[in-house]
């Protein structure tokens, strides 16, 4: 489905394109990894046009991820897979330029920042792409300080010659965004930019990039936090879990007319849109689902929802359970990655069986507390005791069998090149897989910043 009227308005309609010149142009794309016999992405076809923004969505997994790095020109350049059918970037051809040649044009953000990371101080790490693209000297430093300031990483030159060590993985994605825009590229991709920002930070980077997006700059959008992002909006495409684009409009047309179907696909939804569907609000065909809590309260006012409140039973155990049994003990507990005190005097009591949220700001400590209670990173004072035994005093094997983990970058944990060998790995051997997780994690928090 494709509308090629752009309403005027956001979120529903998007901005205004006045310029239709294709800055982007996708036509029959296809992408297949070596050794894999799957192509990835079903002959996917659709255009954007210079000055508009793209929301590009689907449910995990379908090679949204992978269909961006064709879009960059980095597959097949510099990534070794095979493309099929054609891309356009900018009006290049991406499968008849070397490595770097896009690099004028496009900047990418990945989905993990540590894979753009190379430099030992954040003022070095913006002025590296400028200086790989022979930007005027006089002009290096200026500009990137100019984006530093935009992302809010350094508001002085002093500030910007920390190292990227001292920086949390929210910190390390705003610096990820910095480099890319110092470069001013004419087609900006973005792969879940926000991921690892909360919200306050999330809500600041989207106002920074519609500052920056205009009528001279294309932009394509992988998001799965969607309020902020609907307000840039002009257009959402959406791909199925095979790689078929199924629905190609504006927001109000994607969002508020096929809300139902698109839930049932995996494909995230606005807040608003969510919580019409659970009040059961799409019954009316002619009425459209709304993308905004303005929108929500407004349909609410003039059909107020049949509620059905249902009562559970109170599960045993948990906070209320005055002679539940503590799990975990933390006292006292201090951390220090990059020579920072990350944790300061961390005092909390995890009772079995109890579900735990923890909560707080980008660059609070929220992994490396969860961390440092696993035993993958060590205390510089104060205690951790599972069951008693102080967890720094566990060997790792009793450790790996009673302590599971999952990292927010998934391939932190991954010591085999095989999903089989991987999950042997982890059945057969549980200290092999908490000694590569701790030493991954120890090498992480020591070079590239851990601190989120």
């Amino acid at each position: 489905m494709r509308c090629d009227a752009l309403a005027s308005e956001a979120p529903g309609g998007g901005r205004q394109v006045s310029d239709l010149t294709p800055g982007l142009t996708v036509s029959g794309a296809s992408i297949r990894w070596p050794a894999s016999e799957r192509w990835i992405g079903d002959r996917i076809t659709f255009d954007a046009d210079v000055g508009e923004t793209i929301l590009l969505l689907g449910p995990s997994g379908c090679g949204k991820s992978t269909l961006l790095l064709a879009l960059s020109g980095l597959i097949p350049a510099s990534i070794d897979a095979e493309l099929r059918g054609t891309i356009l970037c900018a009006g290049i051809d991406t499968q008849t330029v070397e490595a770097g040649q896009l690099a004028t044009h496009v900047g990418v953000v990945l989905q993990d920042p540590d894979a753009q990371v190379v430099t030992g101080t954040l003022l070095d790490e913006v002025c590296f792409g400028l200086e790989n693209l022979l930007a005027p000297t006089e002009d290096i430093e200026p500009r990137a300080l100019a984006a530093l300031r935009q992302v809010g990483l350094a508001e002085t030159r002093e500030q910007a010659l920390r190292p990227p060590t001292e920086l949390s993985g929210g910190g390390r994605q705003r610096l990820a965004i910095a480099c890319a825009l110092a470069l001013d590229p004419s087609v900006l991709l973005l792969d879940e930019p926000t991921a690892n920002l909360d919200p306050a930070a999330s809500a600041e980077f989207y106002s920074t990039l519609a500052a920056l997006s205009g009528r001279s700059r294309t932009v394509v959008l992988i998001e799965h936090e969607l309020d902020d992002a609907l307000e840039l909006a002009d257009r959402v495409v959406v791909l199925s879990r095979t790689g078929t684009v199924t629905h190609d409009g504006t927001p109000a047309e994607v969002f508020g007319q096929h809300g139902r179907e698109l839930l049932e696909r995996g494909v995230w939804l606005p807040i608003a849109t969510q919580m019409a569907l659970r009040l059961g609000l799409d019954s009316d065909p002619n009425r459209a689902l709304p993308l905004t809590a303005a929108e929500l309260d407004s349909i609410l006012d003039e059909t107020p929802p049949q509620l059905h409140v249902v009562e559970r039973d109170r599960p045993q155990g948990g906070l209320d359970d005055a002679t539940a049994a503590i799990h975990f003990n933390v006292s006292g507990a201090r951390v220090a990655l990059g020579g920072a005190e990350v944790l300061h005097g961390i005092d909390l009591s995890i009772a079995v069986g109890e579900f735990l949220a923890i909560a707080g700001a980008s660059g609070a400590g929220k992994s490396t507390l969860t961390r440092a209670i696993a035993g993958l990173v060590p205390l510089r004072s104060g205690t951790i005791d599972l069951d008693g035994i102080p967890v720094a005093d566990m060997h790792a094997h009793r450790l790996g069998e009673q302590v599971g983990y999952v990292f927010q970058n998934p391939e932190h944990q991954f010591p085999c090149a095989k999903r089989s060998g991987t999950a042997s790995a982890s059945a057969a051997d549980p200290t092999r897989r908490s000694q590569s997780a701790s030493k991954r994690c120890w090498t992480d928090s020591t070079s590239a910043g851990t601190r989120t």
